[in-house]
């Protein structure tokens, strides 16, 4: 017999829960005769979780700190990088948002910045932030490469480092 509302089980008894039927069937925590094997239906959660996922990446942060290039390349190979993106307010171009660079007005020159923690961002910077995959992170910088001059990590400290675009596609690459 099923309670309006449960999820659909297999069950082997009968309607009463003392005569079980076969010799496989067993008595669950409720009372229900289940038979081994069967997963039981775990409730769905009510609501998802309200926090969005952190956007860090603990083996570059590491890194960084000890200023270990071996590390930082495989903190890069490893985990997401922290990017800046913008979005595109009138509904063209991607809805996810672009990876935003820094253009260098006295050199004209374009800075792709990465973060190991969205909490290492310069509050001036006026852009969102997204994780990047290793594998996404390759093939921005083998598309941009040629127009990126330096790639800055955790710019405004506590410690950065830079390399070459160059630099960052090799250390993906190993």
């Amino acid at each position: 017999m099923r309670v309006s509302g449960e999820p659909l089980a297999l069950s082997c008894l009968s309607d009463s829960p003392e005569t079980p039927r076969g010799p496989f069937c067993v008595p669950d925590a409720v009372g229900r005769g289940v038979y081994p094997g069967v997963m039981a239906s775990v409730p769905a959660s009510p609501e998802p979780p309200s926090e969005p996922p952190e956007l860090r990446n603990v083996l570059l942060t590491d890194a960084l700190q000890t200023q270990d290039v071996a590390a930082v390349a495989f903190a890069l190979r490893h985990g997401p990088t922290v990017v800046p993106i913008v979005r595109d307010d009138d509904g063209e171009g991607d809805p996810d948002g672009a990876i935003w660079t820094y253009r260098d007005p006295a050199t004209a020159q374009n800075v792709l910045l990465l973060f190991s923690d969205a909490a290492h961002r310069p509050e001036t910077l006026p852009v969102g932030l997204a994780l990047l995959s290793p594998g996404a992170l390759r093939t921005f910088l083998a598309v941009q490469g040629d127009e990126i001059s330096t790639v800055f990590f955790d710019v405004a400290g506590p410690h950065p480092m830079q390399a070459s675009p160059a630099d960052i596609i090799a250390a993906l690459d190993a």
